[in-house]
């Protein structure tokens, strides 16, 4: 295969060549990061006496898409299907001379490396011998220390927020630096991303933007603050990973692990859910000794739906969140020491000597923007020097994603584009400022 792409290589030329390196280059690179949000299934076939079968026929395959992988187990026989996609999956194994063997209920989850053995019967092809109970995919050749948030979690544990990057902090030895307060830690200086759903996990110790984000395999990482960027909503979240440990070269980058999150897909089953959350004072018991009621109301909603554009071959998903908070904010603004003694939105200050009132000249420009600062209503050190009020802040974050997906072959092909914003609105006296935060991740990939 390579003698003929060098000699290739040869009649188009050196740039023809070097397109087609960094074509190589870029699909080499995205084959590697998509190991993280795929997984690997690894096998030994033996006859009863357990003596090795090399030259077997294995085929495994997805439960939900019917997205097919088949290899032949090595000379030690030993087989290894590397890069696929999570979820349930079937093996079946076959060799002349012996029974087919069919092993169901196997769940692959994001970055595993399962091993399952199999073990065939002397037999015609004919028979079957169909194992139905699930089996255990367990880890033998692969050390690292990762816990894996799945699907059942992710969908059915309140959260606040709905930000599944909550349940991070489930994980042993992952702690959130935004929680810590402002100057405990001085190599926890972190600003909170744009975003109020990015996250900043510290991993045993390591300061936040040493651990790595992907989202399907790619890097998911927001390079302002250096801090994983928006987790999709939990209806399109299909599962994720926190490796913490002995993990290899794979995150040389990030002393502090990683975090690899896998979006939901179409199958051939068509899925989804609409939903909303409201959290409204109206709703609420009445405090007794609140003295102002509760204005906050925020409502979360939208829907996730997933189907079969043409049966296991093309796969569509898709969500819509939408968050809506109408809030008030406090205000509290020093204006100036104003009292029947002392008044120094006027120019009169006391003088630290004496006691007395000195009247300061004031100018005409500064006499007219005085104009537009309030008097103070708010006493604090027994000065009447504040000025308190309340404003409305409100937010509107909107998030969306699209997933299609597509199988070749033994490969799966996949595009996705996710979108996520949050705008606050400050409301002021001569009139409205937004501010708008947005977040885009395009992304095409190759899996197996």
């Amino acid at each position: 295969m390579f003698t003929t792409i060098l000699r290739s290589f040869g009649s188009m030329g050196k740039l023809g060549a070097l397109v087609m390196f960094s074509a190589l280059g870029m699909l080499f690179g995205m084959l590697g990061r998509a190991q993280v949000s795929t997984a690997t299934l690894n096998g030994t076939v033996t006859d009863n006496t357990g003596a090795l079968i090399p030259g077997a026929n294995v085929v495994v395959v997805q439960t939900q898409t019917n997205f097919t992988t088949e290899t032949l187990s090595g000379p030690d026989g030993s087989f290894r299907v590397s890069s696929i996609p999570v979820g349930p999956y079937v093996i079946r194994v076959s060799k002349e001379g012996f029974s087919k063997y069919e092993q169901a209920g196997i769940v692959l989850t994001v970055g595993q490396v399962a091993t399952i053995p199999v073990t065939l019967n002397v037999g015609a092809q004919t028979q079957n011998v169909v194992v139905t109970a699930e089996a255990p995919a367990v880890e033998s050749t692969n050390s690292t220390i990762q816990s894996v948030v799945e699907e059942n979690v992710v969908s059915n544990l309140p959260l606040n927020g709905r930000n599944p990057a909550a349940l991070m902090y489930t994980a042993p030895g992952i702690t959130d630096a935004t929680l810590n307060p402002q100057g405990t830690n001085a190599n926890s200086t972190v600003a909170g991303g744009a975003l109020s759903d990015e996250s900043a996990p510290t991993s045993n110790g390591v300061r936040p933007g040493g651990t790595y984000f992907s989202l399907d395999g790619a890097g998911n990482v927001d390079p302002y603050n250096v801090i994983g960027g928006p987790f999709p909503n939990p209806d399109a979240t299909q599962e994720f990973s926190v490796v913490s440990g002995s993990y290899g070269s794979r995150y040389v980058s990030a002393p502090g692990g990683a975090v690899n999150i896998v979006t939901k897909s179409g199958t051939n089953q068509i899925h989804g859910s609409v939903f909303e959350y409201i959290r409204n004072g109206y709703f609420n018991a009445e405090n007794y000794f609140a003295t102002t009621p509760d204005t906050l109301k925020r409502n979360q909603f939208g829907f996730a739906a997933g189907a079969p554009i043409v049966k296991d071959k093309l796969f569509a998903f898709g969500s819509y969140q939408q968050t809506l908070i109408r809030a008030q904010s406090l205000i509290n603004s020093y204006v100036g020491i104003v009292t029947p003694e002392e008044n120094m939105q006027k120019g009169q200050f006391k003088s630290a000597i004496t006691g007395g009132v000195v009247q300061v000249p004031v100018s005409t420009v500064a006499s007219n923007l005085m104009k537009y600062i309030p008097p103070p209503n708010y006493s604090l050190g027994g000065n009447l020097a504040y000025y308190n009020t309340a404003v409305p802040n409100d937010t509107n974050a909107p998030q969306w994603a699209a997933k299609v997906d597509y199988n070749l072959g033994q490969h799966r092909l996949f595009a996705r584009y996710k979108h996520s914003c949050r705008c606050d609105e400050k409301r002021q006296r001569n009139g409205q400022r937004e501010e708008c935060a947005d977040r885009h991740r395009r992304q095409f990939g190759l899996l197996g």
